[in-house]
């Protein structure tokens, strides 16, 4: 008798070892998960680009750089118009209730800035305490939450919430990804991409990856969604432009 319950806790063991595996796997590879190739690309004239953001009309483009500059592009990366901001560190970019918010990562600092003349507003100064080349490296917008989402790059992925004020809501973990280098919120999602692992997730309302596509570019950078809903995925050392067709992320 003791022998066969002896062997009854080892197979419950390896059962339980064998579930763990097949958890963990399955969070890191989410259903869903799937290769894209780009459909075309466009070089672009901005140096050091860090990321990209389109307006609600969709005529719009607007990208920053490693080297604290702001650019008006056209649709295929050409320079159409230059701030003179100039930062230290600007490394995202997003669009919220018509103003542009750019994340400073090295200063602490995110800025609103106005489209019509590319001058700035407001600044809001952050509280992080990290590297100076650690701080946010993305932001994003939730128009129906009236939330601002910004993300550390690496080395613990942090995304903190904050209000239209930049008051902190809440902070958590990411942990399904070597680096975040941009996010965009798209279609009532919040996505990121890895420069890193070269994918591009979409999550769910808990912040868990319920979708993710890996691509074929060096240095993602920066994305966006067009209003055809294609992906614009812009490449830094590449200084590129990739669009991948829509119905890739149906």
């Amino acid at each position: 008798m003791l022998q066969t319950i002896n062997y009854t806790k080892q197979n419950l063991i390896k059962i339980f070892v064998i579930s763990a595996a097949f958890f963990i796997t399955s969070a890191f590879h989410p259903k869903g998960s799937a290769a894209i190739k780009y459909s075309k690309s466009f070089s672009t004239q901005v140096s050091e680009s860090s990321d990209v953001v389109i307006d609600a009309s969709g005529q719009h483009i607007y990208m920053v750089s490693d080297n604290g500059l702001l650019f008006e592009t056209n649709s295929e990366g050409k320079i159409i118009r230059e701030s003179d901001i100039r930062g230290i560190d600007f490394e995202g970019i997003c669009m919220a209730d018509q103003l542009l918010y750019i994340s400073d990562e090295s200063a602490r600092k995110v800025y609103s800035v106005n489209p019509e003349n590319l001058k700035i507003v407001k600044t809001f100064n952050l509280n992080y305490n990290a590297g100076r080349n650690r701080g946010f490296e993305s932001i994003a917008y939730n128009a129906s939450l009236k939330q601002f989402y910004l993300i550390s790059e690496k080395e613990e992925i942090v995304v903190r919430v904050y209000n239209e004020q930049f008051e902190q809501l809440n902070e958590l973990s990411f942990k399904a990804s070597a680096d975040i280098s941009s996010a965009c919120f798209h279609n009532n999602h919040l996505w990121l991409l890895s420069d890193e692992d070269h994918k591009l997730m979409m999550l769910d309302d808990n912040f868990q990856v319920s979708r993710e596509f890996t691509m074929n570019v060096h240095n993602p950078e920066g994305f966006f969604f067009d209003a055809l809903g294609n992906l614009m995925v812009l490449s830094d050392d590449m200084a590129k432009l990739y669009q991948f067709e829509a119905a890739l992320i149906q």
